[in-house]
């Protein structure tokens, strides 16, 4: 096992007991809404490392399309969390930038799902795999970014 396998699954347990925490924290308190968003963002973060682990570790172009196309819903919650929570404890920013968000990251999502392969690629035709060192990580390097 790797130190990248070991840092990312360290990192998405961190995230489930952080999430655990304050969902316990709201349902004692069930007012404060900043603790249950602040749950939902941790758990949002923690799927997102495991998705991209499995990322690490896909060695198909189709898997890995799939994983790049399931990532976006744990990074639209994600948004949509975080900016409620700035919006509820923080009490900052303005509403209309805020339903913007959510908006614009909503349609976002859609197109996701509509697009093929996905909204951040035109097409996936390899994933090259490079290694550094001796073994000691992995990276892929996808071909044919979209064009902007």
């Amino acid at each position: 096992m790797s130190w990248i396998t070991i840092a990312w699954s360290m990192n998405a347990g961190a995230c489930f007991v952080l999430a655990a925490v304050y969902f316990v924290v709201w349902c004692n308190q069930r007012d404060s809404w900043p603790h249950l968003l602040f749950a939902c963002s941790a758990v949002a973060a923690a799927v997102m490392a495991l998705i991209e682990l499995a990322m690490l570790h896909s060695t198909t172009v189709d898997e890995y399309a799939a994983l790049i196309r399931w990532i976006h819903v744990p990074v639209w919650l994600l948004t949509l969390s975080f900016v409620a929570f700035v919006r509820l404890y923080l009490r900052a920013g303005r509403a209309w930038l805020a339903w913007s968000i959510y908006g614009l990251r909503t349609v976002v999502l859609i197109i996701n799902f509509i697009s093929t392969p996905n909204i951040n690629f035109r097409a996936i035709s390899s994933i090259p795999i490079f290694r550094g060192g001796a073994k000691s990580f992995q990276y892929r390097l996808v071909r044919r970014i979209r064009g902007l």
